[in-house]
């Protein structure tokens, strides 16, 4: 019986399905656009309930279309934008979508760097506070929304999302939960201090058990089985942050290697063979690959031309490789460390190498070889 593996992935825009035997090859693909809502001046928030719609129908077409047994799909990986705020109430129900355009809490921000809370976070994150980030976003709801704040069980990404309604489980995994300066980076877990920074030392409990990216969340319930043609019991993973999935798609894993995303946010980033606490921001990796990890500089992109994304993205890379060579630490880095190998720059529509990087990282999260 030959093997299948599905990906999804939602992003801020679109919400896309692809399914790949186990050789990497695209079989079948699906997509469906989604609508942000503004709401207020700075806020950008979707319709959770529109969101799972779309995901049930990509799903279903995509089975359609590659024409296959949906008992022959061996597990599923899920990934999506990074930060904003995803929220289900204390029961388990969607509560409320912030997507990681929403500069809602930018006052809030600028009041932070004025109180220096920037370096209590960053050498325990390895970030700085800034307005989209889940932190941030969840104590700007403290203090102006107390009643929706009060309401919050689980605090996690889109992707957790998707994963949550397939299979009912509420977890989270480290690329997402570093990616939004959530955890100890160097210890991989939640740490009290540091969402005390945040003003959050009493939402440790909206935090859901965090998972390695390759471990089994959970595995297809029986009514999403009838709603979207896929078999009860496929095995769902943890899943990965969209960047990282990304870059693991297009074959960026070694040290040296560097790629440029062109998406919603323009994302770039270099490999690197250890944790820098004076580097630019960084993330762990997935657990298929926990020897590297990344440097990474970020900031939205407008509707702008290739060129200037170009000349952003090779200095945002340049800027991450000075921090590699500085004197210091240049005796302790071979000639071969200290070069930049490779750039793959993954176009504007990213979301296919996102989704072959978590084709791979469920294939290797010991989903049984036989199917």
């Amino acid at each position: 019986m030959e093997g299948y593996l599905l990906g999804l992935d939602a992003g801020n825009t679109v919400i896309k399905a692809v399914i790949f035997d186990l050789k990497g090859r695209e079989v079948a693909y699906a997509g469906e656009e989604g609508h942000s809502h503004m709401p207020c001046p700075g806020h950008v928030e979707r319709d959770l309930g529109e969101l799972w719609a779309n995901a049930k129908r990509v799903i279903r077409a995509c089975l359609d279309k590659a024409n296959i047994a949906a008992k022959d799909i061996a597990a599923i990986g899920c990934a999506g934008h990074g930060n904003g705020l995803y929220a289900l109430d204390r029961d388990g129900q969607p509560l409320l979508g912030i997507q990681s355009l929403d500069t809602r809490a930018t006052g809030l921000v600028e009041e932070w760097v004025a109180e220096g809370v920037g370096d209590l976070t960053a050498p325990i994150a390895r970030q700085r506070p800034w307005p989209s980030q889940t932190p941030t976003l969840l104590a700007w709801l403290k203090r102006h929304r107390p009643d929706l704040f009060q309401r919050i069980g689980t605090v996690f990404f889109s992707k957790d999302f998707v994963v949550n309604r397939l299979t009912g489980s509420r977890v989270s995994e480290v690329s997402d939960m570093s990616g939004a300066g959530l955890l100890d980076l160097a210890a991989r877990r939640y740490d009290r201090t540091l969402m005390a920074a945040y003003g959050l030392a009493d939402s440790m409990h909206m935090l859901p058990p965090l998972i390695e990216s390759a471990d089994i969340a959970g595995h297809v319930t029986e009514e999403v089985a009838a709603e979207t043609g896929l078999a009860a019991g496929t095995p769902v993973i943890g899943g990965l942050f969209d960047v990282v999935a990304s870059a693991l798609g297009s074959g960026v894993s070694r040290t040296g290697s560097a790629s440029v995303i062109a998406g919603t946010w323009s994302i770039n980033q270099v490999i690197i063979d250890s944790l820098d606490l004076n580097g630019p921001s960084s993330c762990p990796p997935p657990s298929i690959a926990a020897a590297i990890w990344r440097w990474k500089t970020a900031r939205p992109r407008p509707p702008i031309s290739n060129g200037w994304c170009e000349s952003f993205s090779m200095r945002s890379i340049r800027k991450a490789f000075r921090h590699s060579m500085r004197p210091a630490r240049l005796q302790q880095r071979s000639h071969r460390q200290r070069t930049i190998r490779s750039i793959t720059l993954i176009s504007m529509a990213p979301s296919r190498m996102a989704m072959r990087g978590l084709a791979s990282t469920a294939w290797l999260a010991g989903i049984p070889r036989d199917t």
